[in-house]
């Protein structure tokens, strides 16, 4: 899932959370960023089927930072939406520090990737990421096959090789079923009749001719700010 399924799927998640109930939230993204356009859309959505009022979005750019102290400042906010660069939480968290306030963080690891292990310790329990897939997702035979194509190379522990080898080998597999016959057209209809396919590096992909993502869900984990450590297992959640 993109940036759009896993802001959906932080909103999903926070309004399960019985902590939660109705709270005021801000959705902080990058300014003029086109990719994020849908992002606050699909944070709203169910926040509001939920019974939230709409979120309201705070927009950064590099020569703008938001007054954290005055928006914090209270307790009001209760749920904090993070799609921007990871620099700009230091600021956040000095803010949350002097108000005494601590909100509920959410936000994407492609976007933050560790930096919300070093928030406060106000944030205790608070905290959790998003990831389109994790270390679980492999399979004991999709690690040997990772590791046996890297050779003597180094794997980091990240998701980018997993994501890379899933999508080739869903394309591998689509051009077998093809034969020699290939074409555009009959790659589209292979692909959009694939069904929980097992790529043993991710979750199973599926794709129809409405659905154009393979792996409909999002893993959401907790961080342990002592630890500065993710706390697993993971809350999949679901999209379709």
């Amino acid at each position: 899932a993109g940036l759009a399924g896993q802001s959906e799927a932080l909103g999903r998640f926070a309004a399960r959370l019985p902590e939660l109930n109705h709270a005021a939230a801000l959705v902080v993204r990058r300014q003029a960023d086109a990719e994020l356009d849908a992002v606050t859309d699909g944070i709203g959505k169910p926040l509001v089927d939920a019974g939230w009022s709409a979120p309201r979005e705070v927009a950064l750019a590099e020569t703008f930072t938001p007054d954290w102290t005055a928006l914090l400042d209270g307790g009001h906010v209760r749920a904090v939406f993070w799609f921007a660069a990871a620099d700009g939480l230091d600021e956040f968290y000095r803010a949350a520090t002097k108000s005494g306030s601590y909100p509920f963080l959410f936000a994407p690891g492609v976007l933050v990737g560790t930096k919300l292990q070093s928030a406060p310790p106000g944030f205790a329990g608070k905290i959790f990421c998003s990831f389109a897939t994790l270390p679980s997702d492999q399979s004991s035979a999709g690690k040997t096959e990772l590791l046996k194509l890297s050779g003597e190379s180094q794997i980091p522990d990240g998701s980018f090789l997993r994501m890379a080898l899933s999508s080739a080998k869903v394309l591998a597999q689509s051009l077998r079923q093809m034969g020699k016959e290939v074409s555009r057209e009959k790659l589209v209809e292979i692909l959009e009749n694939l069904y929980n396919y097992n790529t043993e590096q991710t979750p199973p992909v599926t794709f129809t001719p409405n659905r154009r993502v393979g792996a409909q869900g999002v893993h959401v984990v907790g961080i342990d700010t002592q630890r500065k450590s993710l706390i697993l297992p993971s809350t999949w959640v679901p999209l379709n």
